[in-house]
């Protein structure tokens, strides 16, 4: 199990969660925002050192920011052969070459300080920090900004969950059926918390509220 933490960088778990230890040698910030995992490589999104990489579990980190203009990295994706990047106040990049290198591609995002990225089928969707949800069709490069039931408050991640996409805002849940183009409350029984993790389990559906 991976973690990024604010203020002690990387730690793994090997005991299902039971002890932790830091992994922070390369890293190249403190605050780690996500970490994830595509193929055999690990890729952390850092608040002030861009983005990193590492292709050995964790236990050396480099950074990857050739093309990125702005070191605070919020999320990452992988859609096809290609990564997606969302940046707190730069809008989107995208690398075709595993990091080495990125491109602006933020054509049609009018905020750019992107929390959540995910993809469905053939969409990409981004949502920001000033309430906006965007979508991109098969890479087009170009964006198109979700109104149908956005809420405007920011929008901080995104779940697949069978054939929904569930997304964590600063007012609870929303969820949407047709691939993120329209979005609906989702927020009986636990009213409209800040979210900040949602994770599932079988036939169950989990978030996790800040400050609650």
């Amino acid at each position: 199990i991976y973690l990024g933490t604010a203020g002690n960088g990387a730690i793994i778990s090997k005991d299902s969660g039971l002890s932790w230890n830091t992994i922070n040698n390369g890293l190249t910030s403190s605050t780690v925002l996500s970490i994830k995992s595509y193929g055999s490589n690990l890729y952390a999104c850092t608040a002030s050192g861009g983005l990193c990489l590492s292709t050995d579990n964790g236990n050396l980190w480099k950074a990857i920011n050739n093309g990125l203009t702005f070191s605070a990295v919020n999320s990452i994706i992988s859609y096809g052969n290609n990564l997606f990047v969302g940046t707190r106040g730069q809008g989107i990049f995208q690398s075709s070459n595993n990091g080495n290198n990125w491109k602006f591609v933020s054509n049609g995002i009018t905020n750019t300080s992107i929390w959540g990225l995910i993809s469905k089928d053939s969409m990409i969707i981004a949502g920001s920090n000033y309430g906006n949800i965007f979508n991109s069709v098969e890479n087009s490069h170009s964006w198109n900004t979700v109104t149908n039931g956005v809420k405007n408050t920011p929008m901080y991640l995104f779940y697949n969950f069978e054939d929904m996409i569930l997304a964590g805002t600063g007012k609870g849940i929303l969820i949407s059926n047709n691939n993120g183009n329209s979005w609906r409350s989702s927020n009986s029984g636990m009213g409209e918390g800040l979210i900040k993790g949602i994770t599932s389990s079988e036939n169950n559906i989990f978030v996790g509220y800040y400050d609650r």
